[in-house]
């Protein structure tokens, strides 16, 4: 009886995913059944297609949230591949929050940018289950698989505008790009199943746990696993030093590759140009939604499958969190291109991220996701006002947006203007909004750890960085011209999702108390059990 009940509360936690997966196969017989159909018309239904993938994803949220409190204990399912406990429960629900916001967020650009094929809202639920899949994720198969079919949804996404052959590029080189990050995350695997035979996350934790230091003081250290151990050895198990280096090595792999994918500097190179040749839509999802997810797997790989933890690679990290403050800060200088300029802004940002979890505390893991959840609602925020934004003549029907398109706009929309500046007042750290808060939580736990000079130096990159959130503020509110641009009017049900995110960020500055014991339960179950 009492395994007919723990096999129940198990199945329950892949429930979403699976509801999500299934939902798929329909929707694709679905749209190809009634798009391909003469007998039909070949119907147009881009809206209504949409509006069935945020159905799916709704009713995929009410089935989590539905389920009883057994996630608050570690839940495994089919076959030690995923793994749910409170942090990939939250973590997987607020992905899937975040991404039905931005679906609903798009409908206009959509409908402007005359995007009719069902398939973009058949890549985005791809995109948005291989997110899901990896934020429970259990074992490097598992989570490889998640990456590739976000990765693999997202070049698709990216080269969507077949008519445009800058968009088609784009995709190319994202394609390029993500493999050769792939190539590196397998590599990485081949070294740690070729030292430990297996690639599961928790039989790596126990056999980590199991062990102790020894020192003979002549061939430096060894770990000896104990006979009492998950594995039942007959004879105490040695590894050497040298085999040690070898997983860290493999996890140093893998880090990279997952770098690369989130365009940490110095990795960063493709990102600018390629978030700015990709149609608006696609690239508010390649920059907004992945870190959440992506930075949970790194957590993941830093104090479940490392050994050592992170000690042995922080000067590599340290190098790579200055280059990201330092080049987000100066990259973003001379843009002029809106999409350009927030994907500095984004380098920027991961160097921070990057920062709380080098703390190797509890402390920097709980205001790593407030910084990520308080990021991401800031940029869908941000991004949902660009999106909706459309000029009543346009060149070419130019849908990317200049810094210069955004001149008066105080004039003609002032809802517009106060957003936009509380939601760049809120990405560049500046009370009384959120991101002040969280980004001194960083700072705080940087100098608490003894970093004194990169703190110093984040403190100095981050006031460097103000320029560009201030210059964009300055052309939106103070610019001194006579004639702007003019813009279509905006739908009032449109904007209610950014004024509401806008305000949750002003009044959670006000009273965090409620947000901050959110996430500090949300991370310390996790870190008990």
């Amino acid at each position: 009886m009492i395994n007919l009940q723990i096999s129940k509360i198990v199945d329950l936690h892949s429930f979403e995913e699976a509801f999500i997966g299934v939902s798929l196969l329909y929707l694709i017989t679905y749209g190809t059944l009634i798009s391909f159909n003469p007998k039909y018309n070949h119907p147009l239904f881009s809206k209504s297609f949409l509006n069935l993938i945020i159905l799916v994803l709704v009713l995929g949220s009410y089935l989590s949230f539905k389920g009883d409190s057994s996630y608050l204990l570690e839940s495994i399912s089919f076959s030690d591949t995923l793994l749910v406990n409170l942090l990939s429960y939250n973590t997987k629900n607020i992905v899937t929050i975040f991404s039905i916001l931005s679906l609903v967020l798009i409908k206009e650009y959509i409908s402007i940018s005359k995007i009719n094929i069902f398939e973009y809202y058949v890549l985005i639920l791809f995109a948005i289950l291989g997110l899901i899949f990896l934020c429970t994720s259990n074992d490097f198969l598992t989570m490889f698989l998640s990456l590739e079919l976000q990765s693999l949804a997202f070049y698709v996404l990216a080269a969507t505008q077949k008519q445009s052959s800058y968009s088609v590029e784009s995709g190319l080189k994202y394609f390029v790009v993500g493999s050769f990050a792939s190539g590196i995350f397998l590599f990485g695997v081949s070294i740690i199943y070729g030292m430990l035979g297996t690639i599961n996350f928790s039989e790596i934790n126990e056999l980590k746990l199991s062990t102790s230091i020894y020192t003979d003081g002549k061939y430096g250290a060894f770990i000896i696993l104990e006979e009492n151990s998950p594995f039942r050895l007959s004879q105490d198990f040695l590894i050497q030093n040298r085999l040690i280096a070898y997983i860290n090595s493999g996890i140093f792999f893998i880090l990279i590759s997952l770098f690369i994918k989130i365009s940490l500097a110095p990795f960063h190179l493709w990102s600018p140009d390629i978030y700015e040749n990709s149609p608006t839509s696609s690239s508010f999802f390649f920059i907004v939604l992945p870190k959440l997810s992506i930075f949970l797997a790194i957590v993941k790989l830093s104090y479940y499958c490392s050994f050592g933890s992170l000690f042995w690679l922080k000067e590599l990290l340290f190098i790579f969190i200055i280059c990201s403050i330092s080049l987000g800060a100066f990259g973003g200088f001379e843009q002029k291109k809106l999409k350009s300029l927030l994907a500095y802004s984004s380098i920027s940002h991961l160097g921070y991220l990057l920062l709380s979890l080098i703390s190797e505390s509890f402390e920097g893991i709980f205001t790593l996701f407030c910084y990520l959840v308080v990021y991401t609602g800031s940029g869908v925020c941000l991004w949902g006002i660009l999106l909706l934004l459309k000029l009543k003549k346009t060149k070419n029907n130019k849908l990317n947006k200049d810094l210069s398109d955004l001149m008066l706009l105080s004039k003609s929309n002032k809802v517009l203007c106060f957003i936009i500046s509380g939601a760049l007042f809120s990405l560049a750290g500046l009370p009384p909004l959120l991101g002040f808060l969280v980004k001194l939580n960083v700072l705080l736990i940087t100098i608490q750890n003894n970093y004194y000079i990169v703190a110093s130096l984040s403190i100095f990159f981050s006031v460097i960085s103000l320029f560009y959130y201030i210059r964009v503020i300055k052309i939106v509110v103070f610019e001194p011209v006579l004639v702007g641009k003019l813009y279509e009017p905006i739908n009032s049900k449109s904007i209610i999702i950014p004024i509401i995110l806008f305000f949750l960020v002003l009044v959670l500055f006000i009273n965090p108390s409620l947000f901050h014991k959110v996430m500090y339960k949300m991370c310390i179950l996790s870190f008990l059990l």
